[in-house]
C-alpha cells in the first residue's frame, strides 16, 4: 500500500508537468529517496532530476541520484554528478565514489582497451585524493596492479 501510495503522489505531482504546485527541491529529493528505497528506480531518478531541475546546487539530490546511479550501473551519469560535485567541494567521499564508479565504467562499459587504460588512470587519481578514506588506499594499489 504505501508503495503505491509514493507511485501515485510521484505521478500525480510529475505528470502535471510545469503547473506542478511543488517547487520545493527537498520534496522532490525526499520523495527520490523513497521511492528508490521502494525499488522504483526510474521514478525516484526522476524525482531527483526535479529537484536538481528546481536547484541546480542542491548537494543532498546529486548526491543520492549519483549513488542510484552507482545502484542501477548508470555509471556516467553517476560520473556527470560527482565531478560536479567536486567542482562545489573537495570532498574525501566524493572522490572515492567518483573512483569506484570510473573503474566500474572501465569494467563493464568501455569497449574501447585505451580509453579503460585512460579511465583507470583518472580512477586511481581520485582514489588517491581521496586519501585516509576507508579502502581508498586498498583500491588503488589494484588499480595501480592492474595498470602495472
Amino acid at each position: 500500500m504505501k508503495k503505491l501510495a509514493f507511485l501515485f503522489l510521484f505521478l500525480l505531482i510529475v505528470g502535471l508537468g510545469t503547473a506542478t504546485p511543488i517547487e520545493n527541491p527537498a520534496f522532490f529529493n525526499n520523495l527520490g529517496y523513497h521511492l528508490a528505497a521502494e525499488g522504483h528506480e526510474e521514478a525516484a531518478k526522476a524525482a531527483f532530476e526535479q529537484a536538481l531541475a528546481l536547484d541546480s546546487s542542491y548537494i543532498k539530490a546529486r548526491e543520492n541520484l549519483a549513488v542510484l546511479s552507482f545502484q542501477e550501473e548508470w555509471y556516467e551519469l553517476a560520473v556527470t554528478h560527482l565531478t560536479y560535485l567536486l567542482t562545489v567541494e573537495d570532498r574525501a567521499a566524493w572522490h572515492f565514489d567518483l573512483a569506484q564508479n570510473l573503474v566500474a565504467h572501465a569494467r563493464f562499459v568501455e569497449t574501447n582497451g585505451m580509453q579503460a587504460v585512460a579511465t583507470l588512470q583518472e580512477a586511481l587519481t581520485h582514489f588517491d585524493a581521496a586519501g585516509d578514506f576507508p579502502h581508498a588506499a586498498e583500491n588503488a594499489a589494484v588499480v595501480r596492479r592492474v595498470l602495472g
